[in-house]
């Protein structure tokens, strides 16, 4: 260890304390303004939703009925106790309260590091300190993977400890709380990865020191709501569409793309200054952490603050603490520190598309030349930056008891017309901004009342996505899809649409809507595999909803 404790006099003991202490409020007020900034905004606003529906039913969903990337998928939903978690806390003390138990969690993770920071030499505890903050600033949310955080932590230091005195218990712990974790994020299969790794890239006895607690983390993983099949189609989709979306997190117009330039800066400066040191001792598993954790890392940025966070592990325990064993400590470092700001500065000379609009200007110029308010769109937070006024949005208050909520996430799924929302929700509205395909292969009808005024290419999903999109004015009083070849008016089918969805999954209970026993039209409401509501609904209504 590079600080033997046991050497230390009580004022250098009381030093190291209060050193620590104070790197932990450092870390927590940073990540805690982090957490702040990203507000109630994006997926914690669904886990909420998923929360209050599982406390209003008391059993939980084997098909994902709201997340838009996992749409009627046959595994359970993986942040399902999360959103439970949310949900009591919001009954309990409402978005302060998500707020407190967030900034708990940080404070722990923030206490955890800085023991380990502590023990770096002293020249370079507080550039570390910074680097930390930086990289896991922008994942910092108020989302499941904040109690991942922790948990890598915990789950790299029993593995530490394990290292240094042959202690398992912590190991079993970590072990057996994946099954706790694997209802909550994903990223519970990095539990099995590192125990693996360490067992099977160690010496003989350590393979069997650690056989147990790989087993018993192997079975936590699996354990999900829904059996071994539905783990089965968990991982699927972990190992499939997902990471075609992490690959894209490093393209442009993504704004994360910036961290990059950190990250690159950190790789260099821990390969130059542990990877000669594990060279040396011959340390075959620890060199294969850091293989590993840099190429996670290039591969998506969601791995950064888990391979910032055990790549931190190997400098405490490999760098050495004297000035002169840390030359390429110290130039790392430095680049780790000066290339963001070069790189911003490079990024915004050039005008590089990371700062693009999501939006093309055409698009925007359009609403405003005809002064657009109302607008019903799946994403309006670039509206609201060019001074437009969505009406309704992706990035709605779900938390929210407005009674065309349950409707709303159907449209947003693809399910529904977005031209039948608006005639259910609001019939005054005037302009729709929507994917030409509500859904893959179903392309978005309108009735003769709305007119396509714009085409083109909109960059949805946080930019990650150009898709070809329009701009639909109405021209004329809504007509029904149904009724429309009779010249109908908006027939009461319509206005109810989605009757045997609402009243099946239980939305009718936590947002009341009155829904007639039938619609007159008869206009066949289906979900994207060609099925009606009522087929898929009441067939999951009970013991498999």
């Amino acid at each position: 260890m590079n600080t033997d404790w046991g050497c230390l006099t009580a004022r250098g003991i009381k030093h190291l304390s209060w050193e620590r202490g104070l790197i932990a409020v450092f870390l927590t007020t940073v990540w805690a303004g982090s957490l702040a900034y990203h507000g109630f905004r994006g997926d914690v606003q669904s886990d909420l939703a998923i929360g209050r529906w599982i406390l209003a039913h008391h059993q939980v969903p084997h098909r994902n009925l709201w997340m838009t990337a996992a749409w009627h998928h046959s595994f359970s939903d993986t942040e399902w106790l999360y959103g439970v978690m949310v949900a009591l806390l919001y009954r309990t003390g409402g978005r302060l309260a998500i707020y407190g138990f967030g900034v708990t969690v940080i404070a722990g993770l923030s206490v955890g590091l800085a023991g380990w920071i502590v023990r770096i030499s002293p020249v370079w505890r507080w550039p570390v300190t910074v680097v930390m903050a930086f990289l896991l600033s922008p994942a910092i949310t108020p989302r499941p993977v904040l109690l991942t955080f922790l948990g890598w932590w915990a789950v790299v230091e029993a593995i530490r400890r394990y290292r240094a005195n042959g202690q398992r218990t912590w190991l079993w712990i970590v072990a057996a709380l994946t099954v706790v974790w694997t209802q909550i994020h994903m990223t519970v299969v990095l539990v099995p990865i590192a125990l693996a790794w360490e067992m099977l890239a160690g010496m003989p006895e350590r393979r069997r020191a650690l056989a147990g607690p790989l087993g018993l983390a192997i079975v936590g993983t699996v354990a999900r709501v829904g059996g071994v099949g539905s783990a089965a189609g968990f991982l699927g989709h972990v190992l499939t569409p997902l990471i075609l979306t992490h690959i894209i997190e490093w393209m442009p117009p993504d704004p994360r793309t910036w961290r990059g330039v950190f990250v690159f800066g950190w790789l260099f400066g821990v390969w130059s200054s542990v990877w000669p040191v594990l060279r040396r001792q011959h340390d075959w598993v620890s060199q294969g952490w850091l293989i590993g954790g840099t190429g996670a890392a290039l591969f998506a940025q969601r791995f950064v603050p888990y391979m910032a966070i055990g790549t931190l592990m190997l400098l405490m325990t490999h760098v050495p603490p004297s000035r002169s064993g840390a030359r390429g400590w110290r130039t790392g470092m430095l680049v780790a520190l000066t290339t963001p700001v070069l790189g911003l500065m490079a990024l915004t000379i050039r005008q590089s598309g990371v700062f693009r609009p999501a939006w093309p200007a055409s698009a925007l110029t359009f609403l405003q030349k005809h002064h657009a308010t109302n607008i019903v769109s799946r994403s309006g937070d670039t509206l609201t930056g060019a001074g437009l006024i969505p009406w309704v949005n992706g990035q709605i208050q779900l938390v929210s008891d407005a009674p065309w909520l349950p409707l709303w996430l159907d449209t947003i799924q693809g399910t529904v017309e977005p031209a039948q929302f608006v005639a259910r929700a609001d019939p005054t509205s005037r302009w729709i901004v929507w994917p030409l395909d509500r859904a893959p292969g179903l392309p978005v009808r309108m009735p003769s009342s709305w007119r396509m005024v714009w085409r083109g290419d909109i960059r949805w999903n946080g930019g990650f996505q150009k898709i070809p999109s329009a701009i639909w004015e109405r021209v004329a009083p809504d007509a029904c899809l149904q009724c429309n070849r009779h010249g109908l008016a908006v027939c009461s089918g319509c206005r109810v649409s989605s009757v045997s969805h609402l009243h099946a999954t239980g939305w009718d209970t936590l947002y009341p809507i009155p829904v007639p026993s039938s619609t007159p039209c008869g206009f066949p409401m289906n979900t994207a595999d060609g099925h009606s509501y009522s087929e898929v609904l009441h067939s999951t209504h009970g013991s498999h909803p």
